[in-house]
């Protein structure tokens, strides 16, 4: 069995990420979202992004600085490393577990796995998707679904970690939140969205 896992810290629109310390609220909204746009901190180091996660990043923040949702647009996403370890680890997982849900099998939600990863957000979010193939296709799923779309276009967000997890002897018994099984799905992507 072999498993392609990709990690990458964003920035800008899609890939380098902000390395800020987040913090979260325990008041924290959870949706099945695709990928999410980020910025590269100015105190981390350049890190080697794959191209999918990078086009992620890139068109969320074009998409978040071009948006009507607010006057003036909601400012780029910047990569947190902790914010992309927690995505990276839950997408993971996913496969992995045989799960697709924001709560994993240990009754964690997005909060809780940041905390873990040493952020400590004022808010934070989180949108998942599997099954998709392309970073485009990811993009268009989460803006096709108002959820998603609006963890997207939240302004209180500054920060954000996607991750991407590649299983291809996935299992057709993955578990929704619903109760359902489904799959096989292959693909699993995960961004979290939060601010300190």
């Amino acid at each position: 069995m072999r498993y392609i896992f990709l990690t990458i810290v964003l920035f800008s629109t899609f890939f380098l990420i902000d390395a800020q310390n987040l913090q979260a609220q325990k008041s924290s909204a959870s949706y099945t979202i695709y990928l999410p746009s980020i910025q590269k901190p100015s105190d981390a180091s350049t890190v080697d992004i794959p191209e999918n996660i990078q086009f992620v990043l890139d068109e969320i923040n074009r998409i978040r600085t071009q948006s009507t949702a607010s006057a003036a647009g909601c400012p780029i996403l910047t990569i947190s490393p902790e914010l992309q370890q927690a995505a990276t680890k839950h997408s993971r997982n996913m496969a992995e577990a045989n799960f697709f849900q924001h709560r994993d099998p240990n009754g964690n939600e997005v909060y809780e796995r940041v905390l873990a990863e040493g952020y400590n957000p004022k808010v934070v979010g989180e949108n998942i998707v599997a099954g998709y193939d392309t970073a485009e296709e990811v993009v268009a799923a989460w803006m096709a679904s108002p959820s998603h779309r609006a963890n997207i276009l939240d302004c209180s967000y500054t920060e954000t970690g996607i991750g991407f997890f590649y299983q291809d002897n996935d299992q057709n018994d993955v578990l929704r939140s619903n109760g359902q099984v489904s799959g096989p799905y292959f693909s699993y992507w995960t961004q979290v969205f939060a601010s300190r």
